[in-house]
C-alpha cells in the first residue's frame, strides 16, 4: 500500500466516526483535524521539531488497533484532556492532572470490566442465560477505550503498544511450550458448579 493510500484509509476511518478531516495540512503532517487543532502523521513517526502549535498525533501502521487508538486519542482531545508528546524516554514524570486522569481511567476500566463479566453466566448459583455476543463486544469496547486512554495519557505510540503486547504474548507462548501454563490450565478444567477434587 502506498503512503497516499494509507493516508486515505486513515482519513476514511476518521470520517466514519463523524470527524472533519482536512487533507491539506502543513508539510509536517498528512491530515489536519480542525475540531481539535491536531495534525496527524501517517506512518512517519513523530517530527523531531514540530513547526506547528497544533497537537501532533501519529499512527505508525494502518491496522484496526492503531486506528482505534488514534480515534480514542482524538476523542480525549475533544473532551478537553491534554495529551503529552508521543514517544520519548522510557520514564516519564506525570503531573498531578495526568496522574489523576490515569487513576480515573483505570477506575472506569474496572467498572467496565465488571460489566463485561456480568454478560457471562459466571455465578454458579444462578441459571445460565444465553450470552449476548453483541453486548459482549460492546462491553469489551467500553473497557478497551478506557485502557487506551491510560496509554494516551503517558504518550505511548502504536509501536510501543504493539511491542508491549508482543512481549507479553511471547512470554505466554514460552510459558505454554515450557509446560507452565499447560499445568495451570489442567488445574481448572472442570465444569461450572463442579469442585475439582471433591
Amino acid at each position: 500500500m502506498t503512503h497516499a493510500e494509507k493516508v486515505a484509509q486513515v482519513s476514511r476511518a476518521l470520517e466514519a466516526v463523524g470527524l472533519t478531516v482536512d487533507k491539506s495540512g502543513p508539510p509536517e503532517a498528512d491530515l489536519f483535524l480542525p475540531q481539535v487543532n491536531a495534525l496527524v502523521r501517517v506512518c512517519r513517526g513523530y517530527p523531531t521539531t514540530p513547526r506547528s502549535s497544533s497537537v501532533v498525533l501519529t499512527i505508525d501502521d494502518v491496522n484496526v488497533m492503531s486506528v482505534v487508538y488514534l480515534r480514542q486519542k482524538i476523542y480525549q482531545l475533544l473532551m478537553g484532556y491534554a495529551l503529552p508528546r508521543e514517544g520519548g524516554g522510557q520514564f516519564k514524570t506525570l503531573s498531578e492532572a495526568e496522574t489523576e486522569a490515569v487513576r480515573r481511567n483505570v477506575l472506569y476500566a474496572y467498572g467496565e470490566l465488571s460489566e463485561l463479566l456480568s454478560e457471562f453466566p459466571w455465578k454458579w448459583h444462578r441459571e445460565a442465560d444465553p450470552v449476548d455476543r453483541l453486548k459482549v463486544a460492546e462491553e469489551f469496547g467500553d473497557l478497551l477505550v478506557f485502557l487506551l486512554n491510560v496509554l494516551a495519557q503517558v504518550g505511548i505510540t502504536d509501536d510501543e503498544r504493539e511491542a508491549g503486547l508482543e512481549r507479553i504474548q511471547r512470554k505466554n507462548f514460552t510459558r505454554y511450550f515450557s509446560g507452565v501454563n499447560k499445568e495451570f490450565k489442567r488445574q481448572y478444567e472442570c465444569e461450572p458448579r463442579e469442585v475439582r477434587g471433591a
